[in-house]
């Protein structure tokens, strides 16, 4: 029989009009409800149900004042703040740095008042370690020792400003707390620690007078100086009666810090339940440790799922971490029926939450240029794809801001309908932005349908969206009754942030069937047969709390504040009487090691391990995938392929935009077939992506369309030093190279240039310097062409040995490309590729290895040089055709800007060591190029992935398939 199912067949048994005077108090009201259950079960006949409430309840029962809200508090705090700690000392602090401090500060108050602290005492000016004997000489030698350790950090000759400033704030706390409780008093609210302190002061005539009935405590343990002290109240009136929770040799052992509250309370408090031998009895115990989080949840599902117990109200699920409640609901089995969840949804884990911290970053990092404001592009994406948002003139939107690059987005940009005017509304007024919110989250409600109910995912949105429009007027509310408060956007978001991860959805339902759901304190006083608690890990079972308060831990410890070894037992208490009322346990731990979590089970296992040597059954669990061995991944040659192939580099005369084989899309079948295949026959590219500095490909574009200009008005002449001298000079005064930056990575936006903007800029223009020095030193010399356009067609017949590809391909094959620059140095005609990236350019033994990966890690920039001339000697001998005119040899390089103009030119030629000029390299790089293309077009040869030898899959934009 469970503990709460002993106290309602206690009084049960006593007549009705005895059991309607008494009141039940317990710690959660969870146990109240369950009590409640049990003890209609053992009333065999019509009674009126006792009046059951929570110790907070109870509080506020004997009590006139009213709770206050908290963002109230701390706006009053604020005020209070102001004028005893800033003004007399001359300090500016807005609201939004106090914003944190603030909320620390009300902790601490609160702390106080529920342990009845002497406030004076502990916020005094202690700096004079001579008035501690005085002072403090009540007090034991341990504590005395404490509070001069802690005085000790914050005088000497030495003193920081942080210290300084500590002490100003620590001489000021007791002011603050005096006056925020005065004024809180003159309004007839307080908080929760106030209000319990008051009831506790104003002593027994204000308790008496409220009520003469009985009252019953069950279910306790941790008390707090304020509900001890009523206790005593009641119990002096022989008003009270008390129920502990203590029966097992665990809760009762001197060693387990689950006891640290047991010998006081029956001390203080008899237990007034039958006397009974202590249990011993120990549940069957599972470990279960999983390898990650969310395994966790689906096995607890796989747990639950081979259960058929009789009441399902007796199979608990505990969550330490309620972070993990959304997973476990998602995995919930179909042979659970109803589900009871104490703890409710926390807006914080809904989309409505997200949308507001979406807005707050889009307030935060906007921008205003020429009375112009622009939002950082990130979060409008954010907000643009948010599912409350979606879409056909949001998912246009995105898709504009993609293709136009807006690092920053204007205003006007996104405000082309009412919904997203409000939704980019720039104000700097908090109250402006709360009524411009609470207009939009209007906007977002789903209308009821007239062809029948909503859905289920509709009612909730709009139970979400009901939710924090409710904060938002709260909020709203608040911040009109302090006008002198003018927090800042950022701060508003914040406030509004805080209040809404506070607020919880209550789940429908009936809260007495069905599987019980829960997080570790709303456990008190329950009992289960079956008991599954996750993250059994000692960061969260107990956990090491993170301390955020101004009062030190030994100023805690002296004055009976709550430490973290409180925490320790509050939780060991907790876990060991649930294990006690339990038949069967399972633990679940979450074996994952990283910077939150090392993996390691709770103390509380190895205690029942070690020191009550219970037999815990272990199993390690691993998640491991599901995962079909990996076939090679490739592309036959099918007849749709080879028509494909035809399509895009053998087009009609007159489709040749975007068609043809490039030298680059070659360079990409040498390195990997596969890539070549999905890049440049399917046109298969990266997902689009904001580019907030230029990528390398457009920084050289940059260069070349500088360069280009430059000698465009020079082409067909003689280049002398004077000329290029003229050219420095107006790369140096034009804007030359910022025009050709607008419009290749600004896409023509006339917008303020910035400091990653001007960066590229003196990049381009050193590359180009160089090249002009490079080419001073070269003159005379005649400037034949620039970027200039090239093509070569070769014959169906010539490149394939396939049948299936000649009768698909109807047009001749193409190759094209683009040359940076020709011009004719003392007689020789020079093909020139600029390349703004590292070199490569290791010329292989013979043209034959040019084209296998294996040999030319280092020689795609020859490669494609090489084409170029390919395609040029094409271009030039049926020029010469046409005009009856003699061809000439020519010679490739080519320049490398990084390096200093003397280092740049290279020559392909003077690096081969068998061939001098392209004529003597033409039939070989031919006769390969052409081997090269009947691979590509043979119906044998998939598009395979070759092995990363160039070190180019980790940035292949298809490896996270290919693999």
């Amino acid at each position: 029989m469970s503990f709460l199912q002993d106290i309602a067949r206690h009084y049960a048994a006593l007549p009705a009009v005895e059991l309607q005077s008494l009141t039940f108090v317990f710690p959660n009201r969870r146990a109240g409800l369950f009590f409640r259950r049990h003890l209609a079960k053992a009333i065999a006949r019509p009674a009126f149900a006792p009046q059951i409430l929570t110790i907070n309840q109870l509080f506020q029962s004997f009590s006139h004042y009213n709770i206050a809200d908290p963002i109230d508090l701390l706006l009053r705090l604020y005020n209070i703040y102001s004028d005893i700690y800033l003004k007399p000392a001359c300090l500016d602090e807005t609201f939004d740095d106090f914003f944190f401090w603030g909320r620390m500060m009300l902790s601490d108050f609160n702390e106080v008042d529920m342990h009845l602290v002497d406030a004076k005492q502990l916020f005094s000016n202690l700096a004079d370690n001579k008035d501690i004997d005085i002072r403090f000489s009540q007090l034991g030698d341990d504590s005395r020792t404490s509070i001069q350790s802690f005085l000790k950090s914050f005088s000497g000759e030495q003193q920081t400003p942080a210290r300084q400033k500590f002490m100003h704030i620590w001489r000021c706390m007791f002011p603050i707390y005096n006056a925020l409780r005065q004024q809180l008093q003159a309004d007839n609210i307080a908080y929760m620690g106030m209000l319990c302190r008051e009831v506790v002061e104003s002593g027994r005539q204000s308790i008496g007078s409220l009520s003469k009935g009985k009252y019953v405590f069950a279910g306790f343990n941790a008390l707090t100086e304020a509900e001890k002290q009523l206790m005593l109240i009641l119990k002096e009136e022989e008003r009270a009666q008390f129920w502990w929770d203590y029966s097992h040799q665990w809760l009762r052992d001197s060693d387990n810090c689950a006891s640290l509250f047991c010998q006081e309370n029956l001390s203080l408090f008899p237990d007034c339940s039958p006397q009974k031998e202590p249990r011993t009895n120990t549940p069957i115990l599972h470990l279960l440790q999983i390898p990650s989080s969310t395994g966790q949840a689906r096995e607890t599902a796989a747990i639950l799922s081979h259960l058929q117990p009789t009441d399902w109200t007796q199979v608990g699920v505990v969550l330490p971490d309620e972070k993990l409640l959304q997973p476990v609901l998602c995995n919930i089995p179909a042979n659970v029926e109803n589900v009871n969840i104490t703890m409710g949804l926390s807006l914080q884990t809904t989309p409505v939450y997200s949308l507001l911290q979406h807005l707050s970053e889009l307030q935060l990092l906007s921008v205003q240029r020429n009375n112009q404001i622009l939002y950082y592009h990130k979060p409008v994406i954010s907000l643009l794809s948010h599912p409350y948002l979606q879409s056909p003139q949001t998912v246009s939107l995105v898709q504009k801001i993609h293709s136009d690059n807006l690092t920053y987005v204007p205003q006007s940009f996104v405000t082309e309908s009412p919904l997203l005017s409000l939704l980019f509304n720039h104000s700097d007024s908090a109250m402006q932005t709360l009524s411009s919110l609470h207009r939009l989250l209007l906007m977002l409600v789903v209308p009821e349908k007239e062809d029948g109910p909503l859905t289920l995912a509709d009612k909730q949105r709009n139970e979400y969206i009901y939710q924090t429009i409710t904060a938002i007027n709260r909020l709203h509310s608040l911040l009109s009754s302090h006008p002198n408060i003018c927090p800042s956007v950022k701060t508003l978001y914040a406030l509004l942030c805080n209040i809404v991860a506070d607020i919880s959805v209550p789940f429908e339902g009936e809260p007495l069937a069905g599987l019980q759901i829960m997080g570790m304190l709303e456990s008190r006083s329950m009992a289960f047969d079956t008991l599954i608690i996750t993250d059994v890990n000692d960061e969260i079972l107990p956990g090491h709390p993170a301390t955020h308060s101004y009062i030190p831990y030994d100023m805690r410890k002296v004055f009976g504040l709550p430490t973290p070894e409180r925490q320790d037992a509050v939780y060991a208490y907790n876990f060991y009487r649930l294990l006690s009322e339990a038949k069967e346990v399972w633990l679940l731990q979450n074996t994952i090691t990283d910077e939150r979590n090392s993996g390691e089970e709770s103390r509380f296992v190895l205690q029942l391990q070690h020191q009550y040597h219970v037999p815990i059954t272990r199993h390690m669990l691993s998640v491991v995938p599901q995962v079909t061995p990996q076939q090679p991944l490739y592309v036959e040659k099918t007849p749709e392929v080879l028509r494909q192939l035809a399509l895009r580099f053998c087009p009609a005369p007159e489709d040749t935009k975007g068609k043809g084989l490039s030298p680059s899309a070659l360079n990409t079948y040498v390195s990997c077939p596969l890539r070549f295949y999905l890049e440049h026959v399917c046109r298969f590219g990266e997902a689009d992506k904001i580019e907030e500095s230029i990528a390398p490909n457009d920084l050289g574009t940059v260069l070349h369309e500088t360069m280009r200009e430059l000698y465009n008005e020079h082409c067909g002449n003689v280049v002398t030093k004077p000329l290029i001298e003229d050219m420095r000079r107006k790369l140096l005064r034009s804007d030359i190279i910022e025009q050709h930056y607008r419009r290749i990575f600004l896409r023509n936006r006339q917008t303020e240039l910035e400091g990653k903007d001007r960066l590229p800029l003196k990049v381009v223009l050193q590359y180009a310097l160089r090249i002009l020095d490079c080419d001073a030193t070269l003159t005379p010399f005649t400037y034949i062409a620039s970027e200039k356009s090239c093509r070569a067609f070769l014959p169906i017949e010539q490149i394939t040995d396939s049948p299936t590809f000649h009768q698909i391909a109807r047009h001749p094959l193409m190759l094209k490309g683009i040359i940076d620059r020709v011009d004719k140095v003392g007689g020789n005609i020079r093909i020139i590729d600029y390349k703004t990236g590292s070199q490569h350019c290791t010329f292989p033994k013979s043209i034959e290895k040019l084209y296998s990966p294996n040999d030319a890690k280092e020689a795609d920039h020859i490669r494609q040089t090489l084409f170029y001339c390919y395609i040029y000697n094409g271009t030039i001998s049926q020029e010469a055709a046409q005009n009856n005119l003699q061809t000439h040899d020519f010679f490739p390089y080519i320049y490398y800007v990084r390096n200093a103009a003397d280092q740049m030119m290279v020559s392909i030629s003077e690096k081969s060591e068998i061939f001098n000029g392209y004529a003597s390299m033409h039939q070989p790089f031919s006769d390969q190029l052409v081997r090269l293309l009947k691979d590509i077009t043979n119906p044998d040869i998939p598009f395979i992935p070759l092995p990363d030898i160039n070190k180019k899959c980790k940035i292949c934009p298809f490896n996270s398939f290919c693999n």
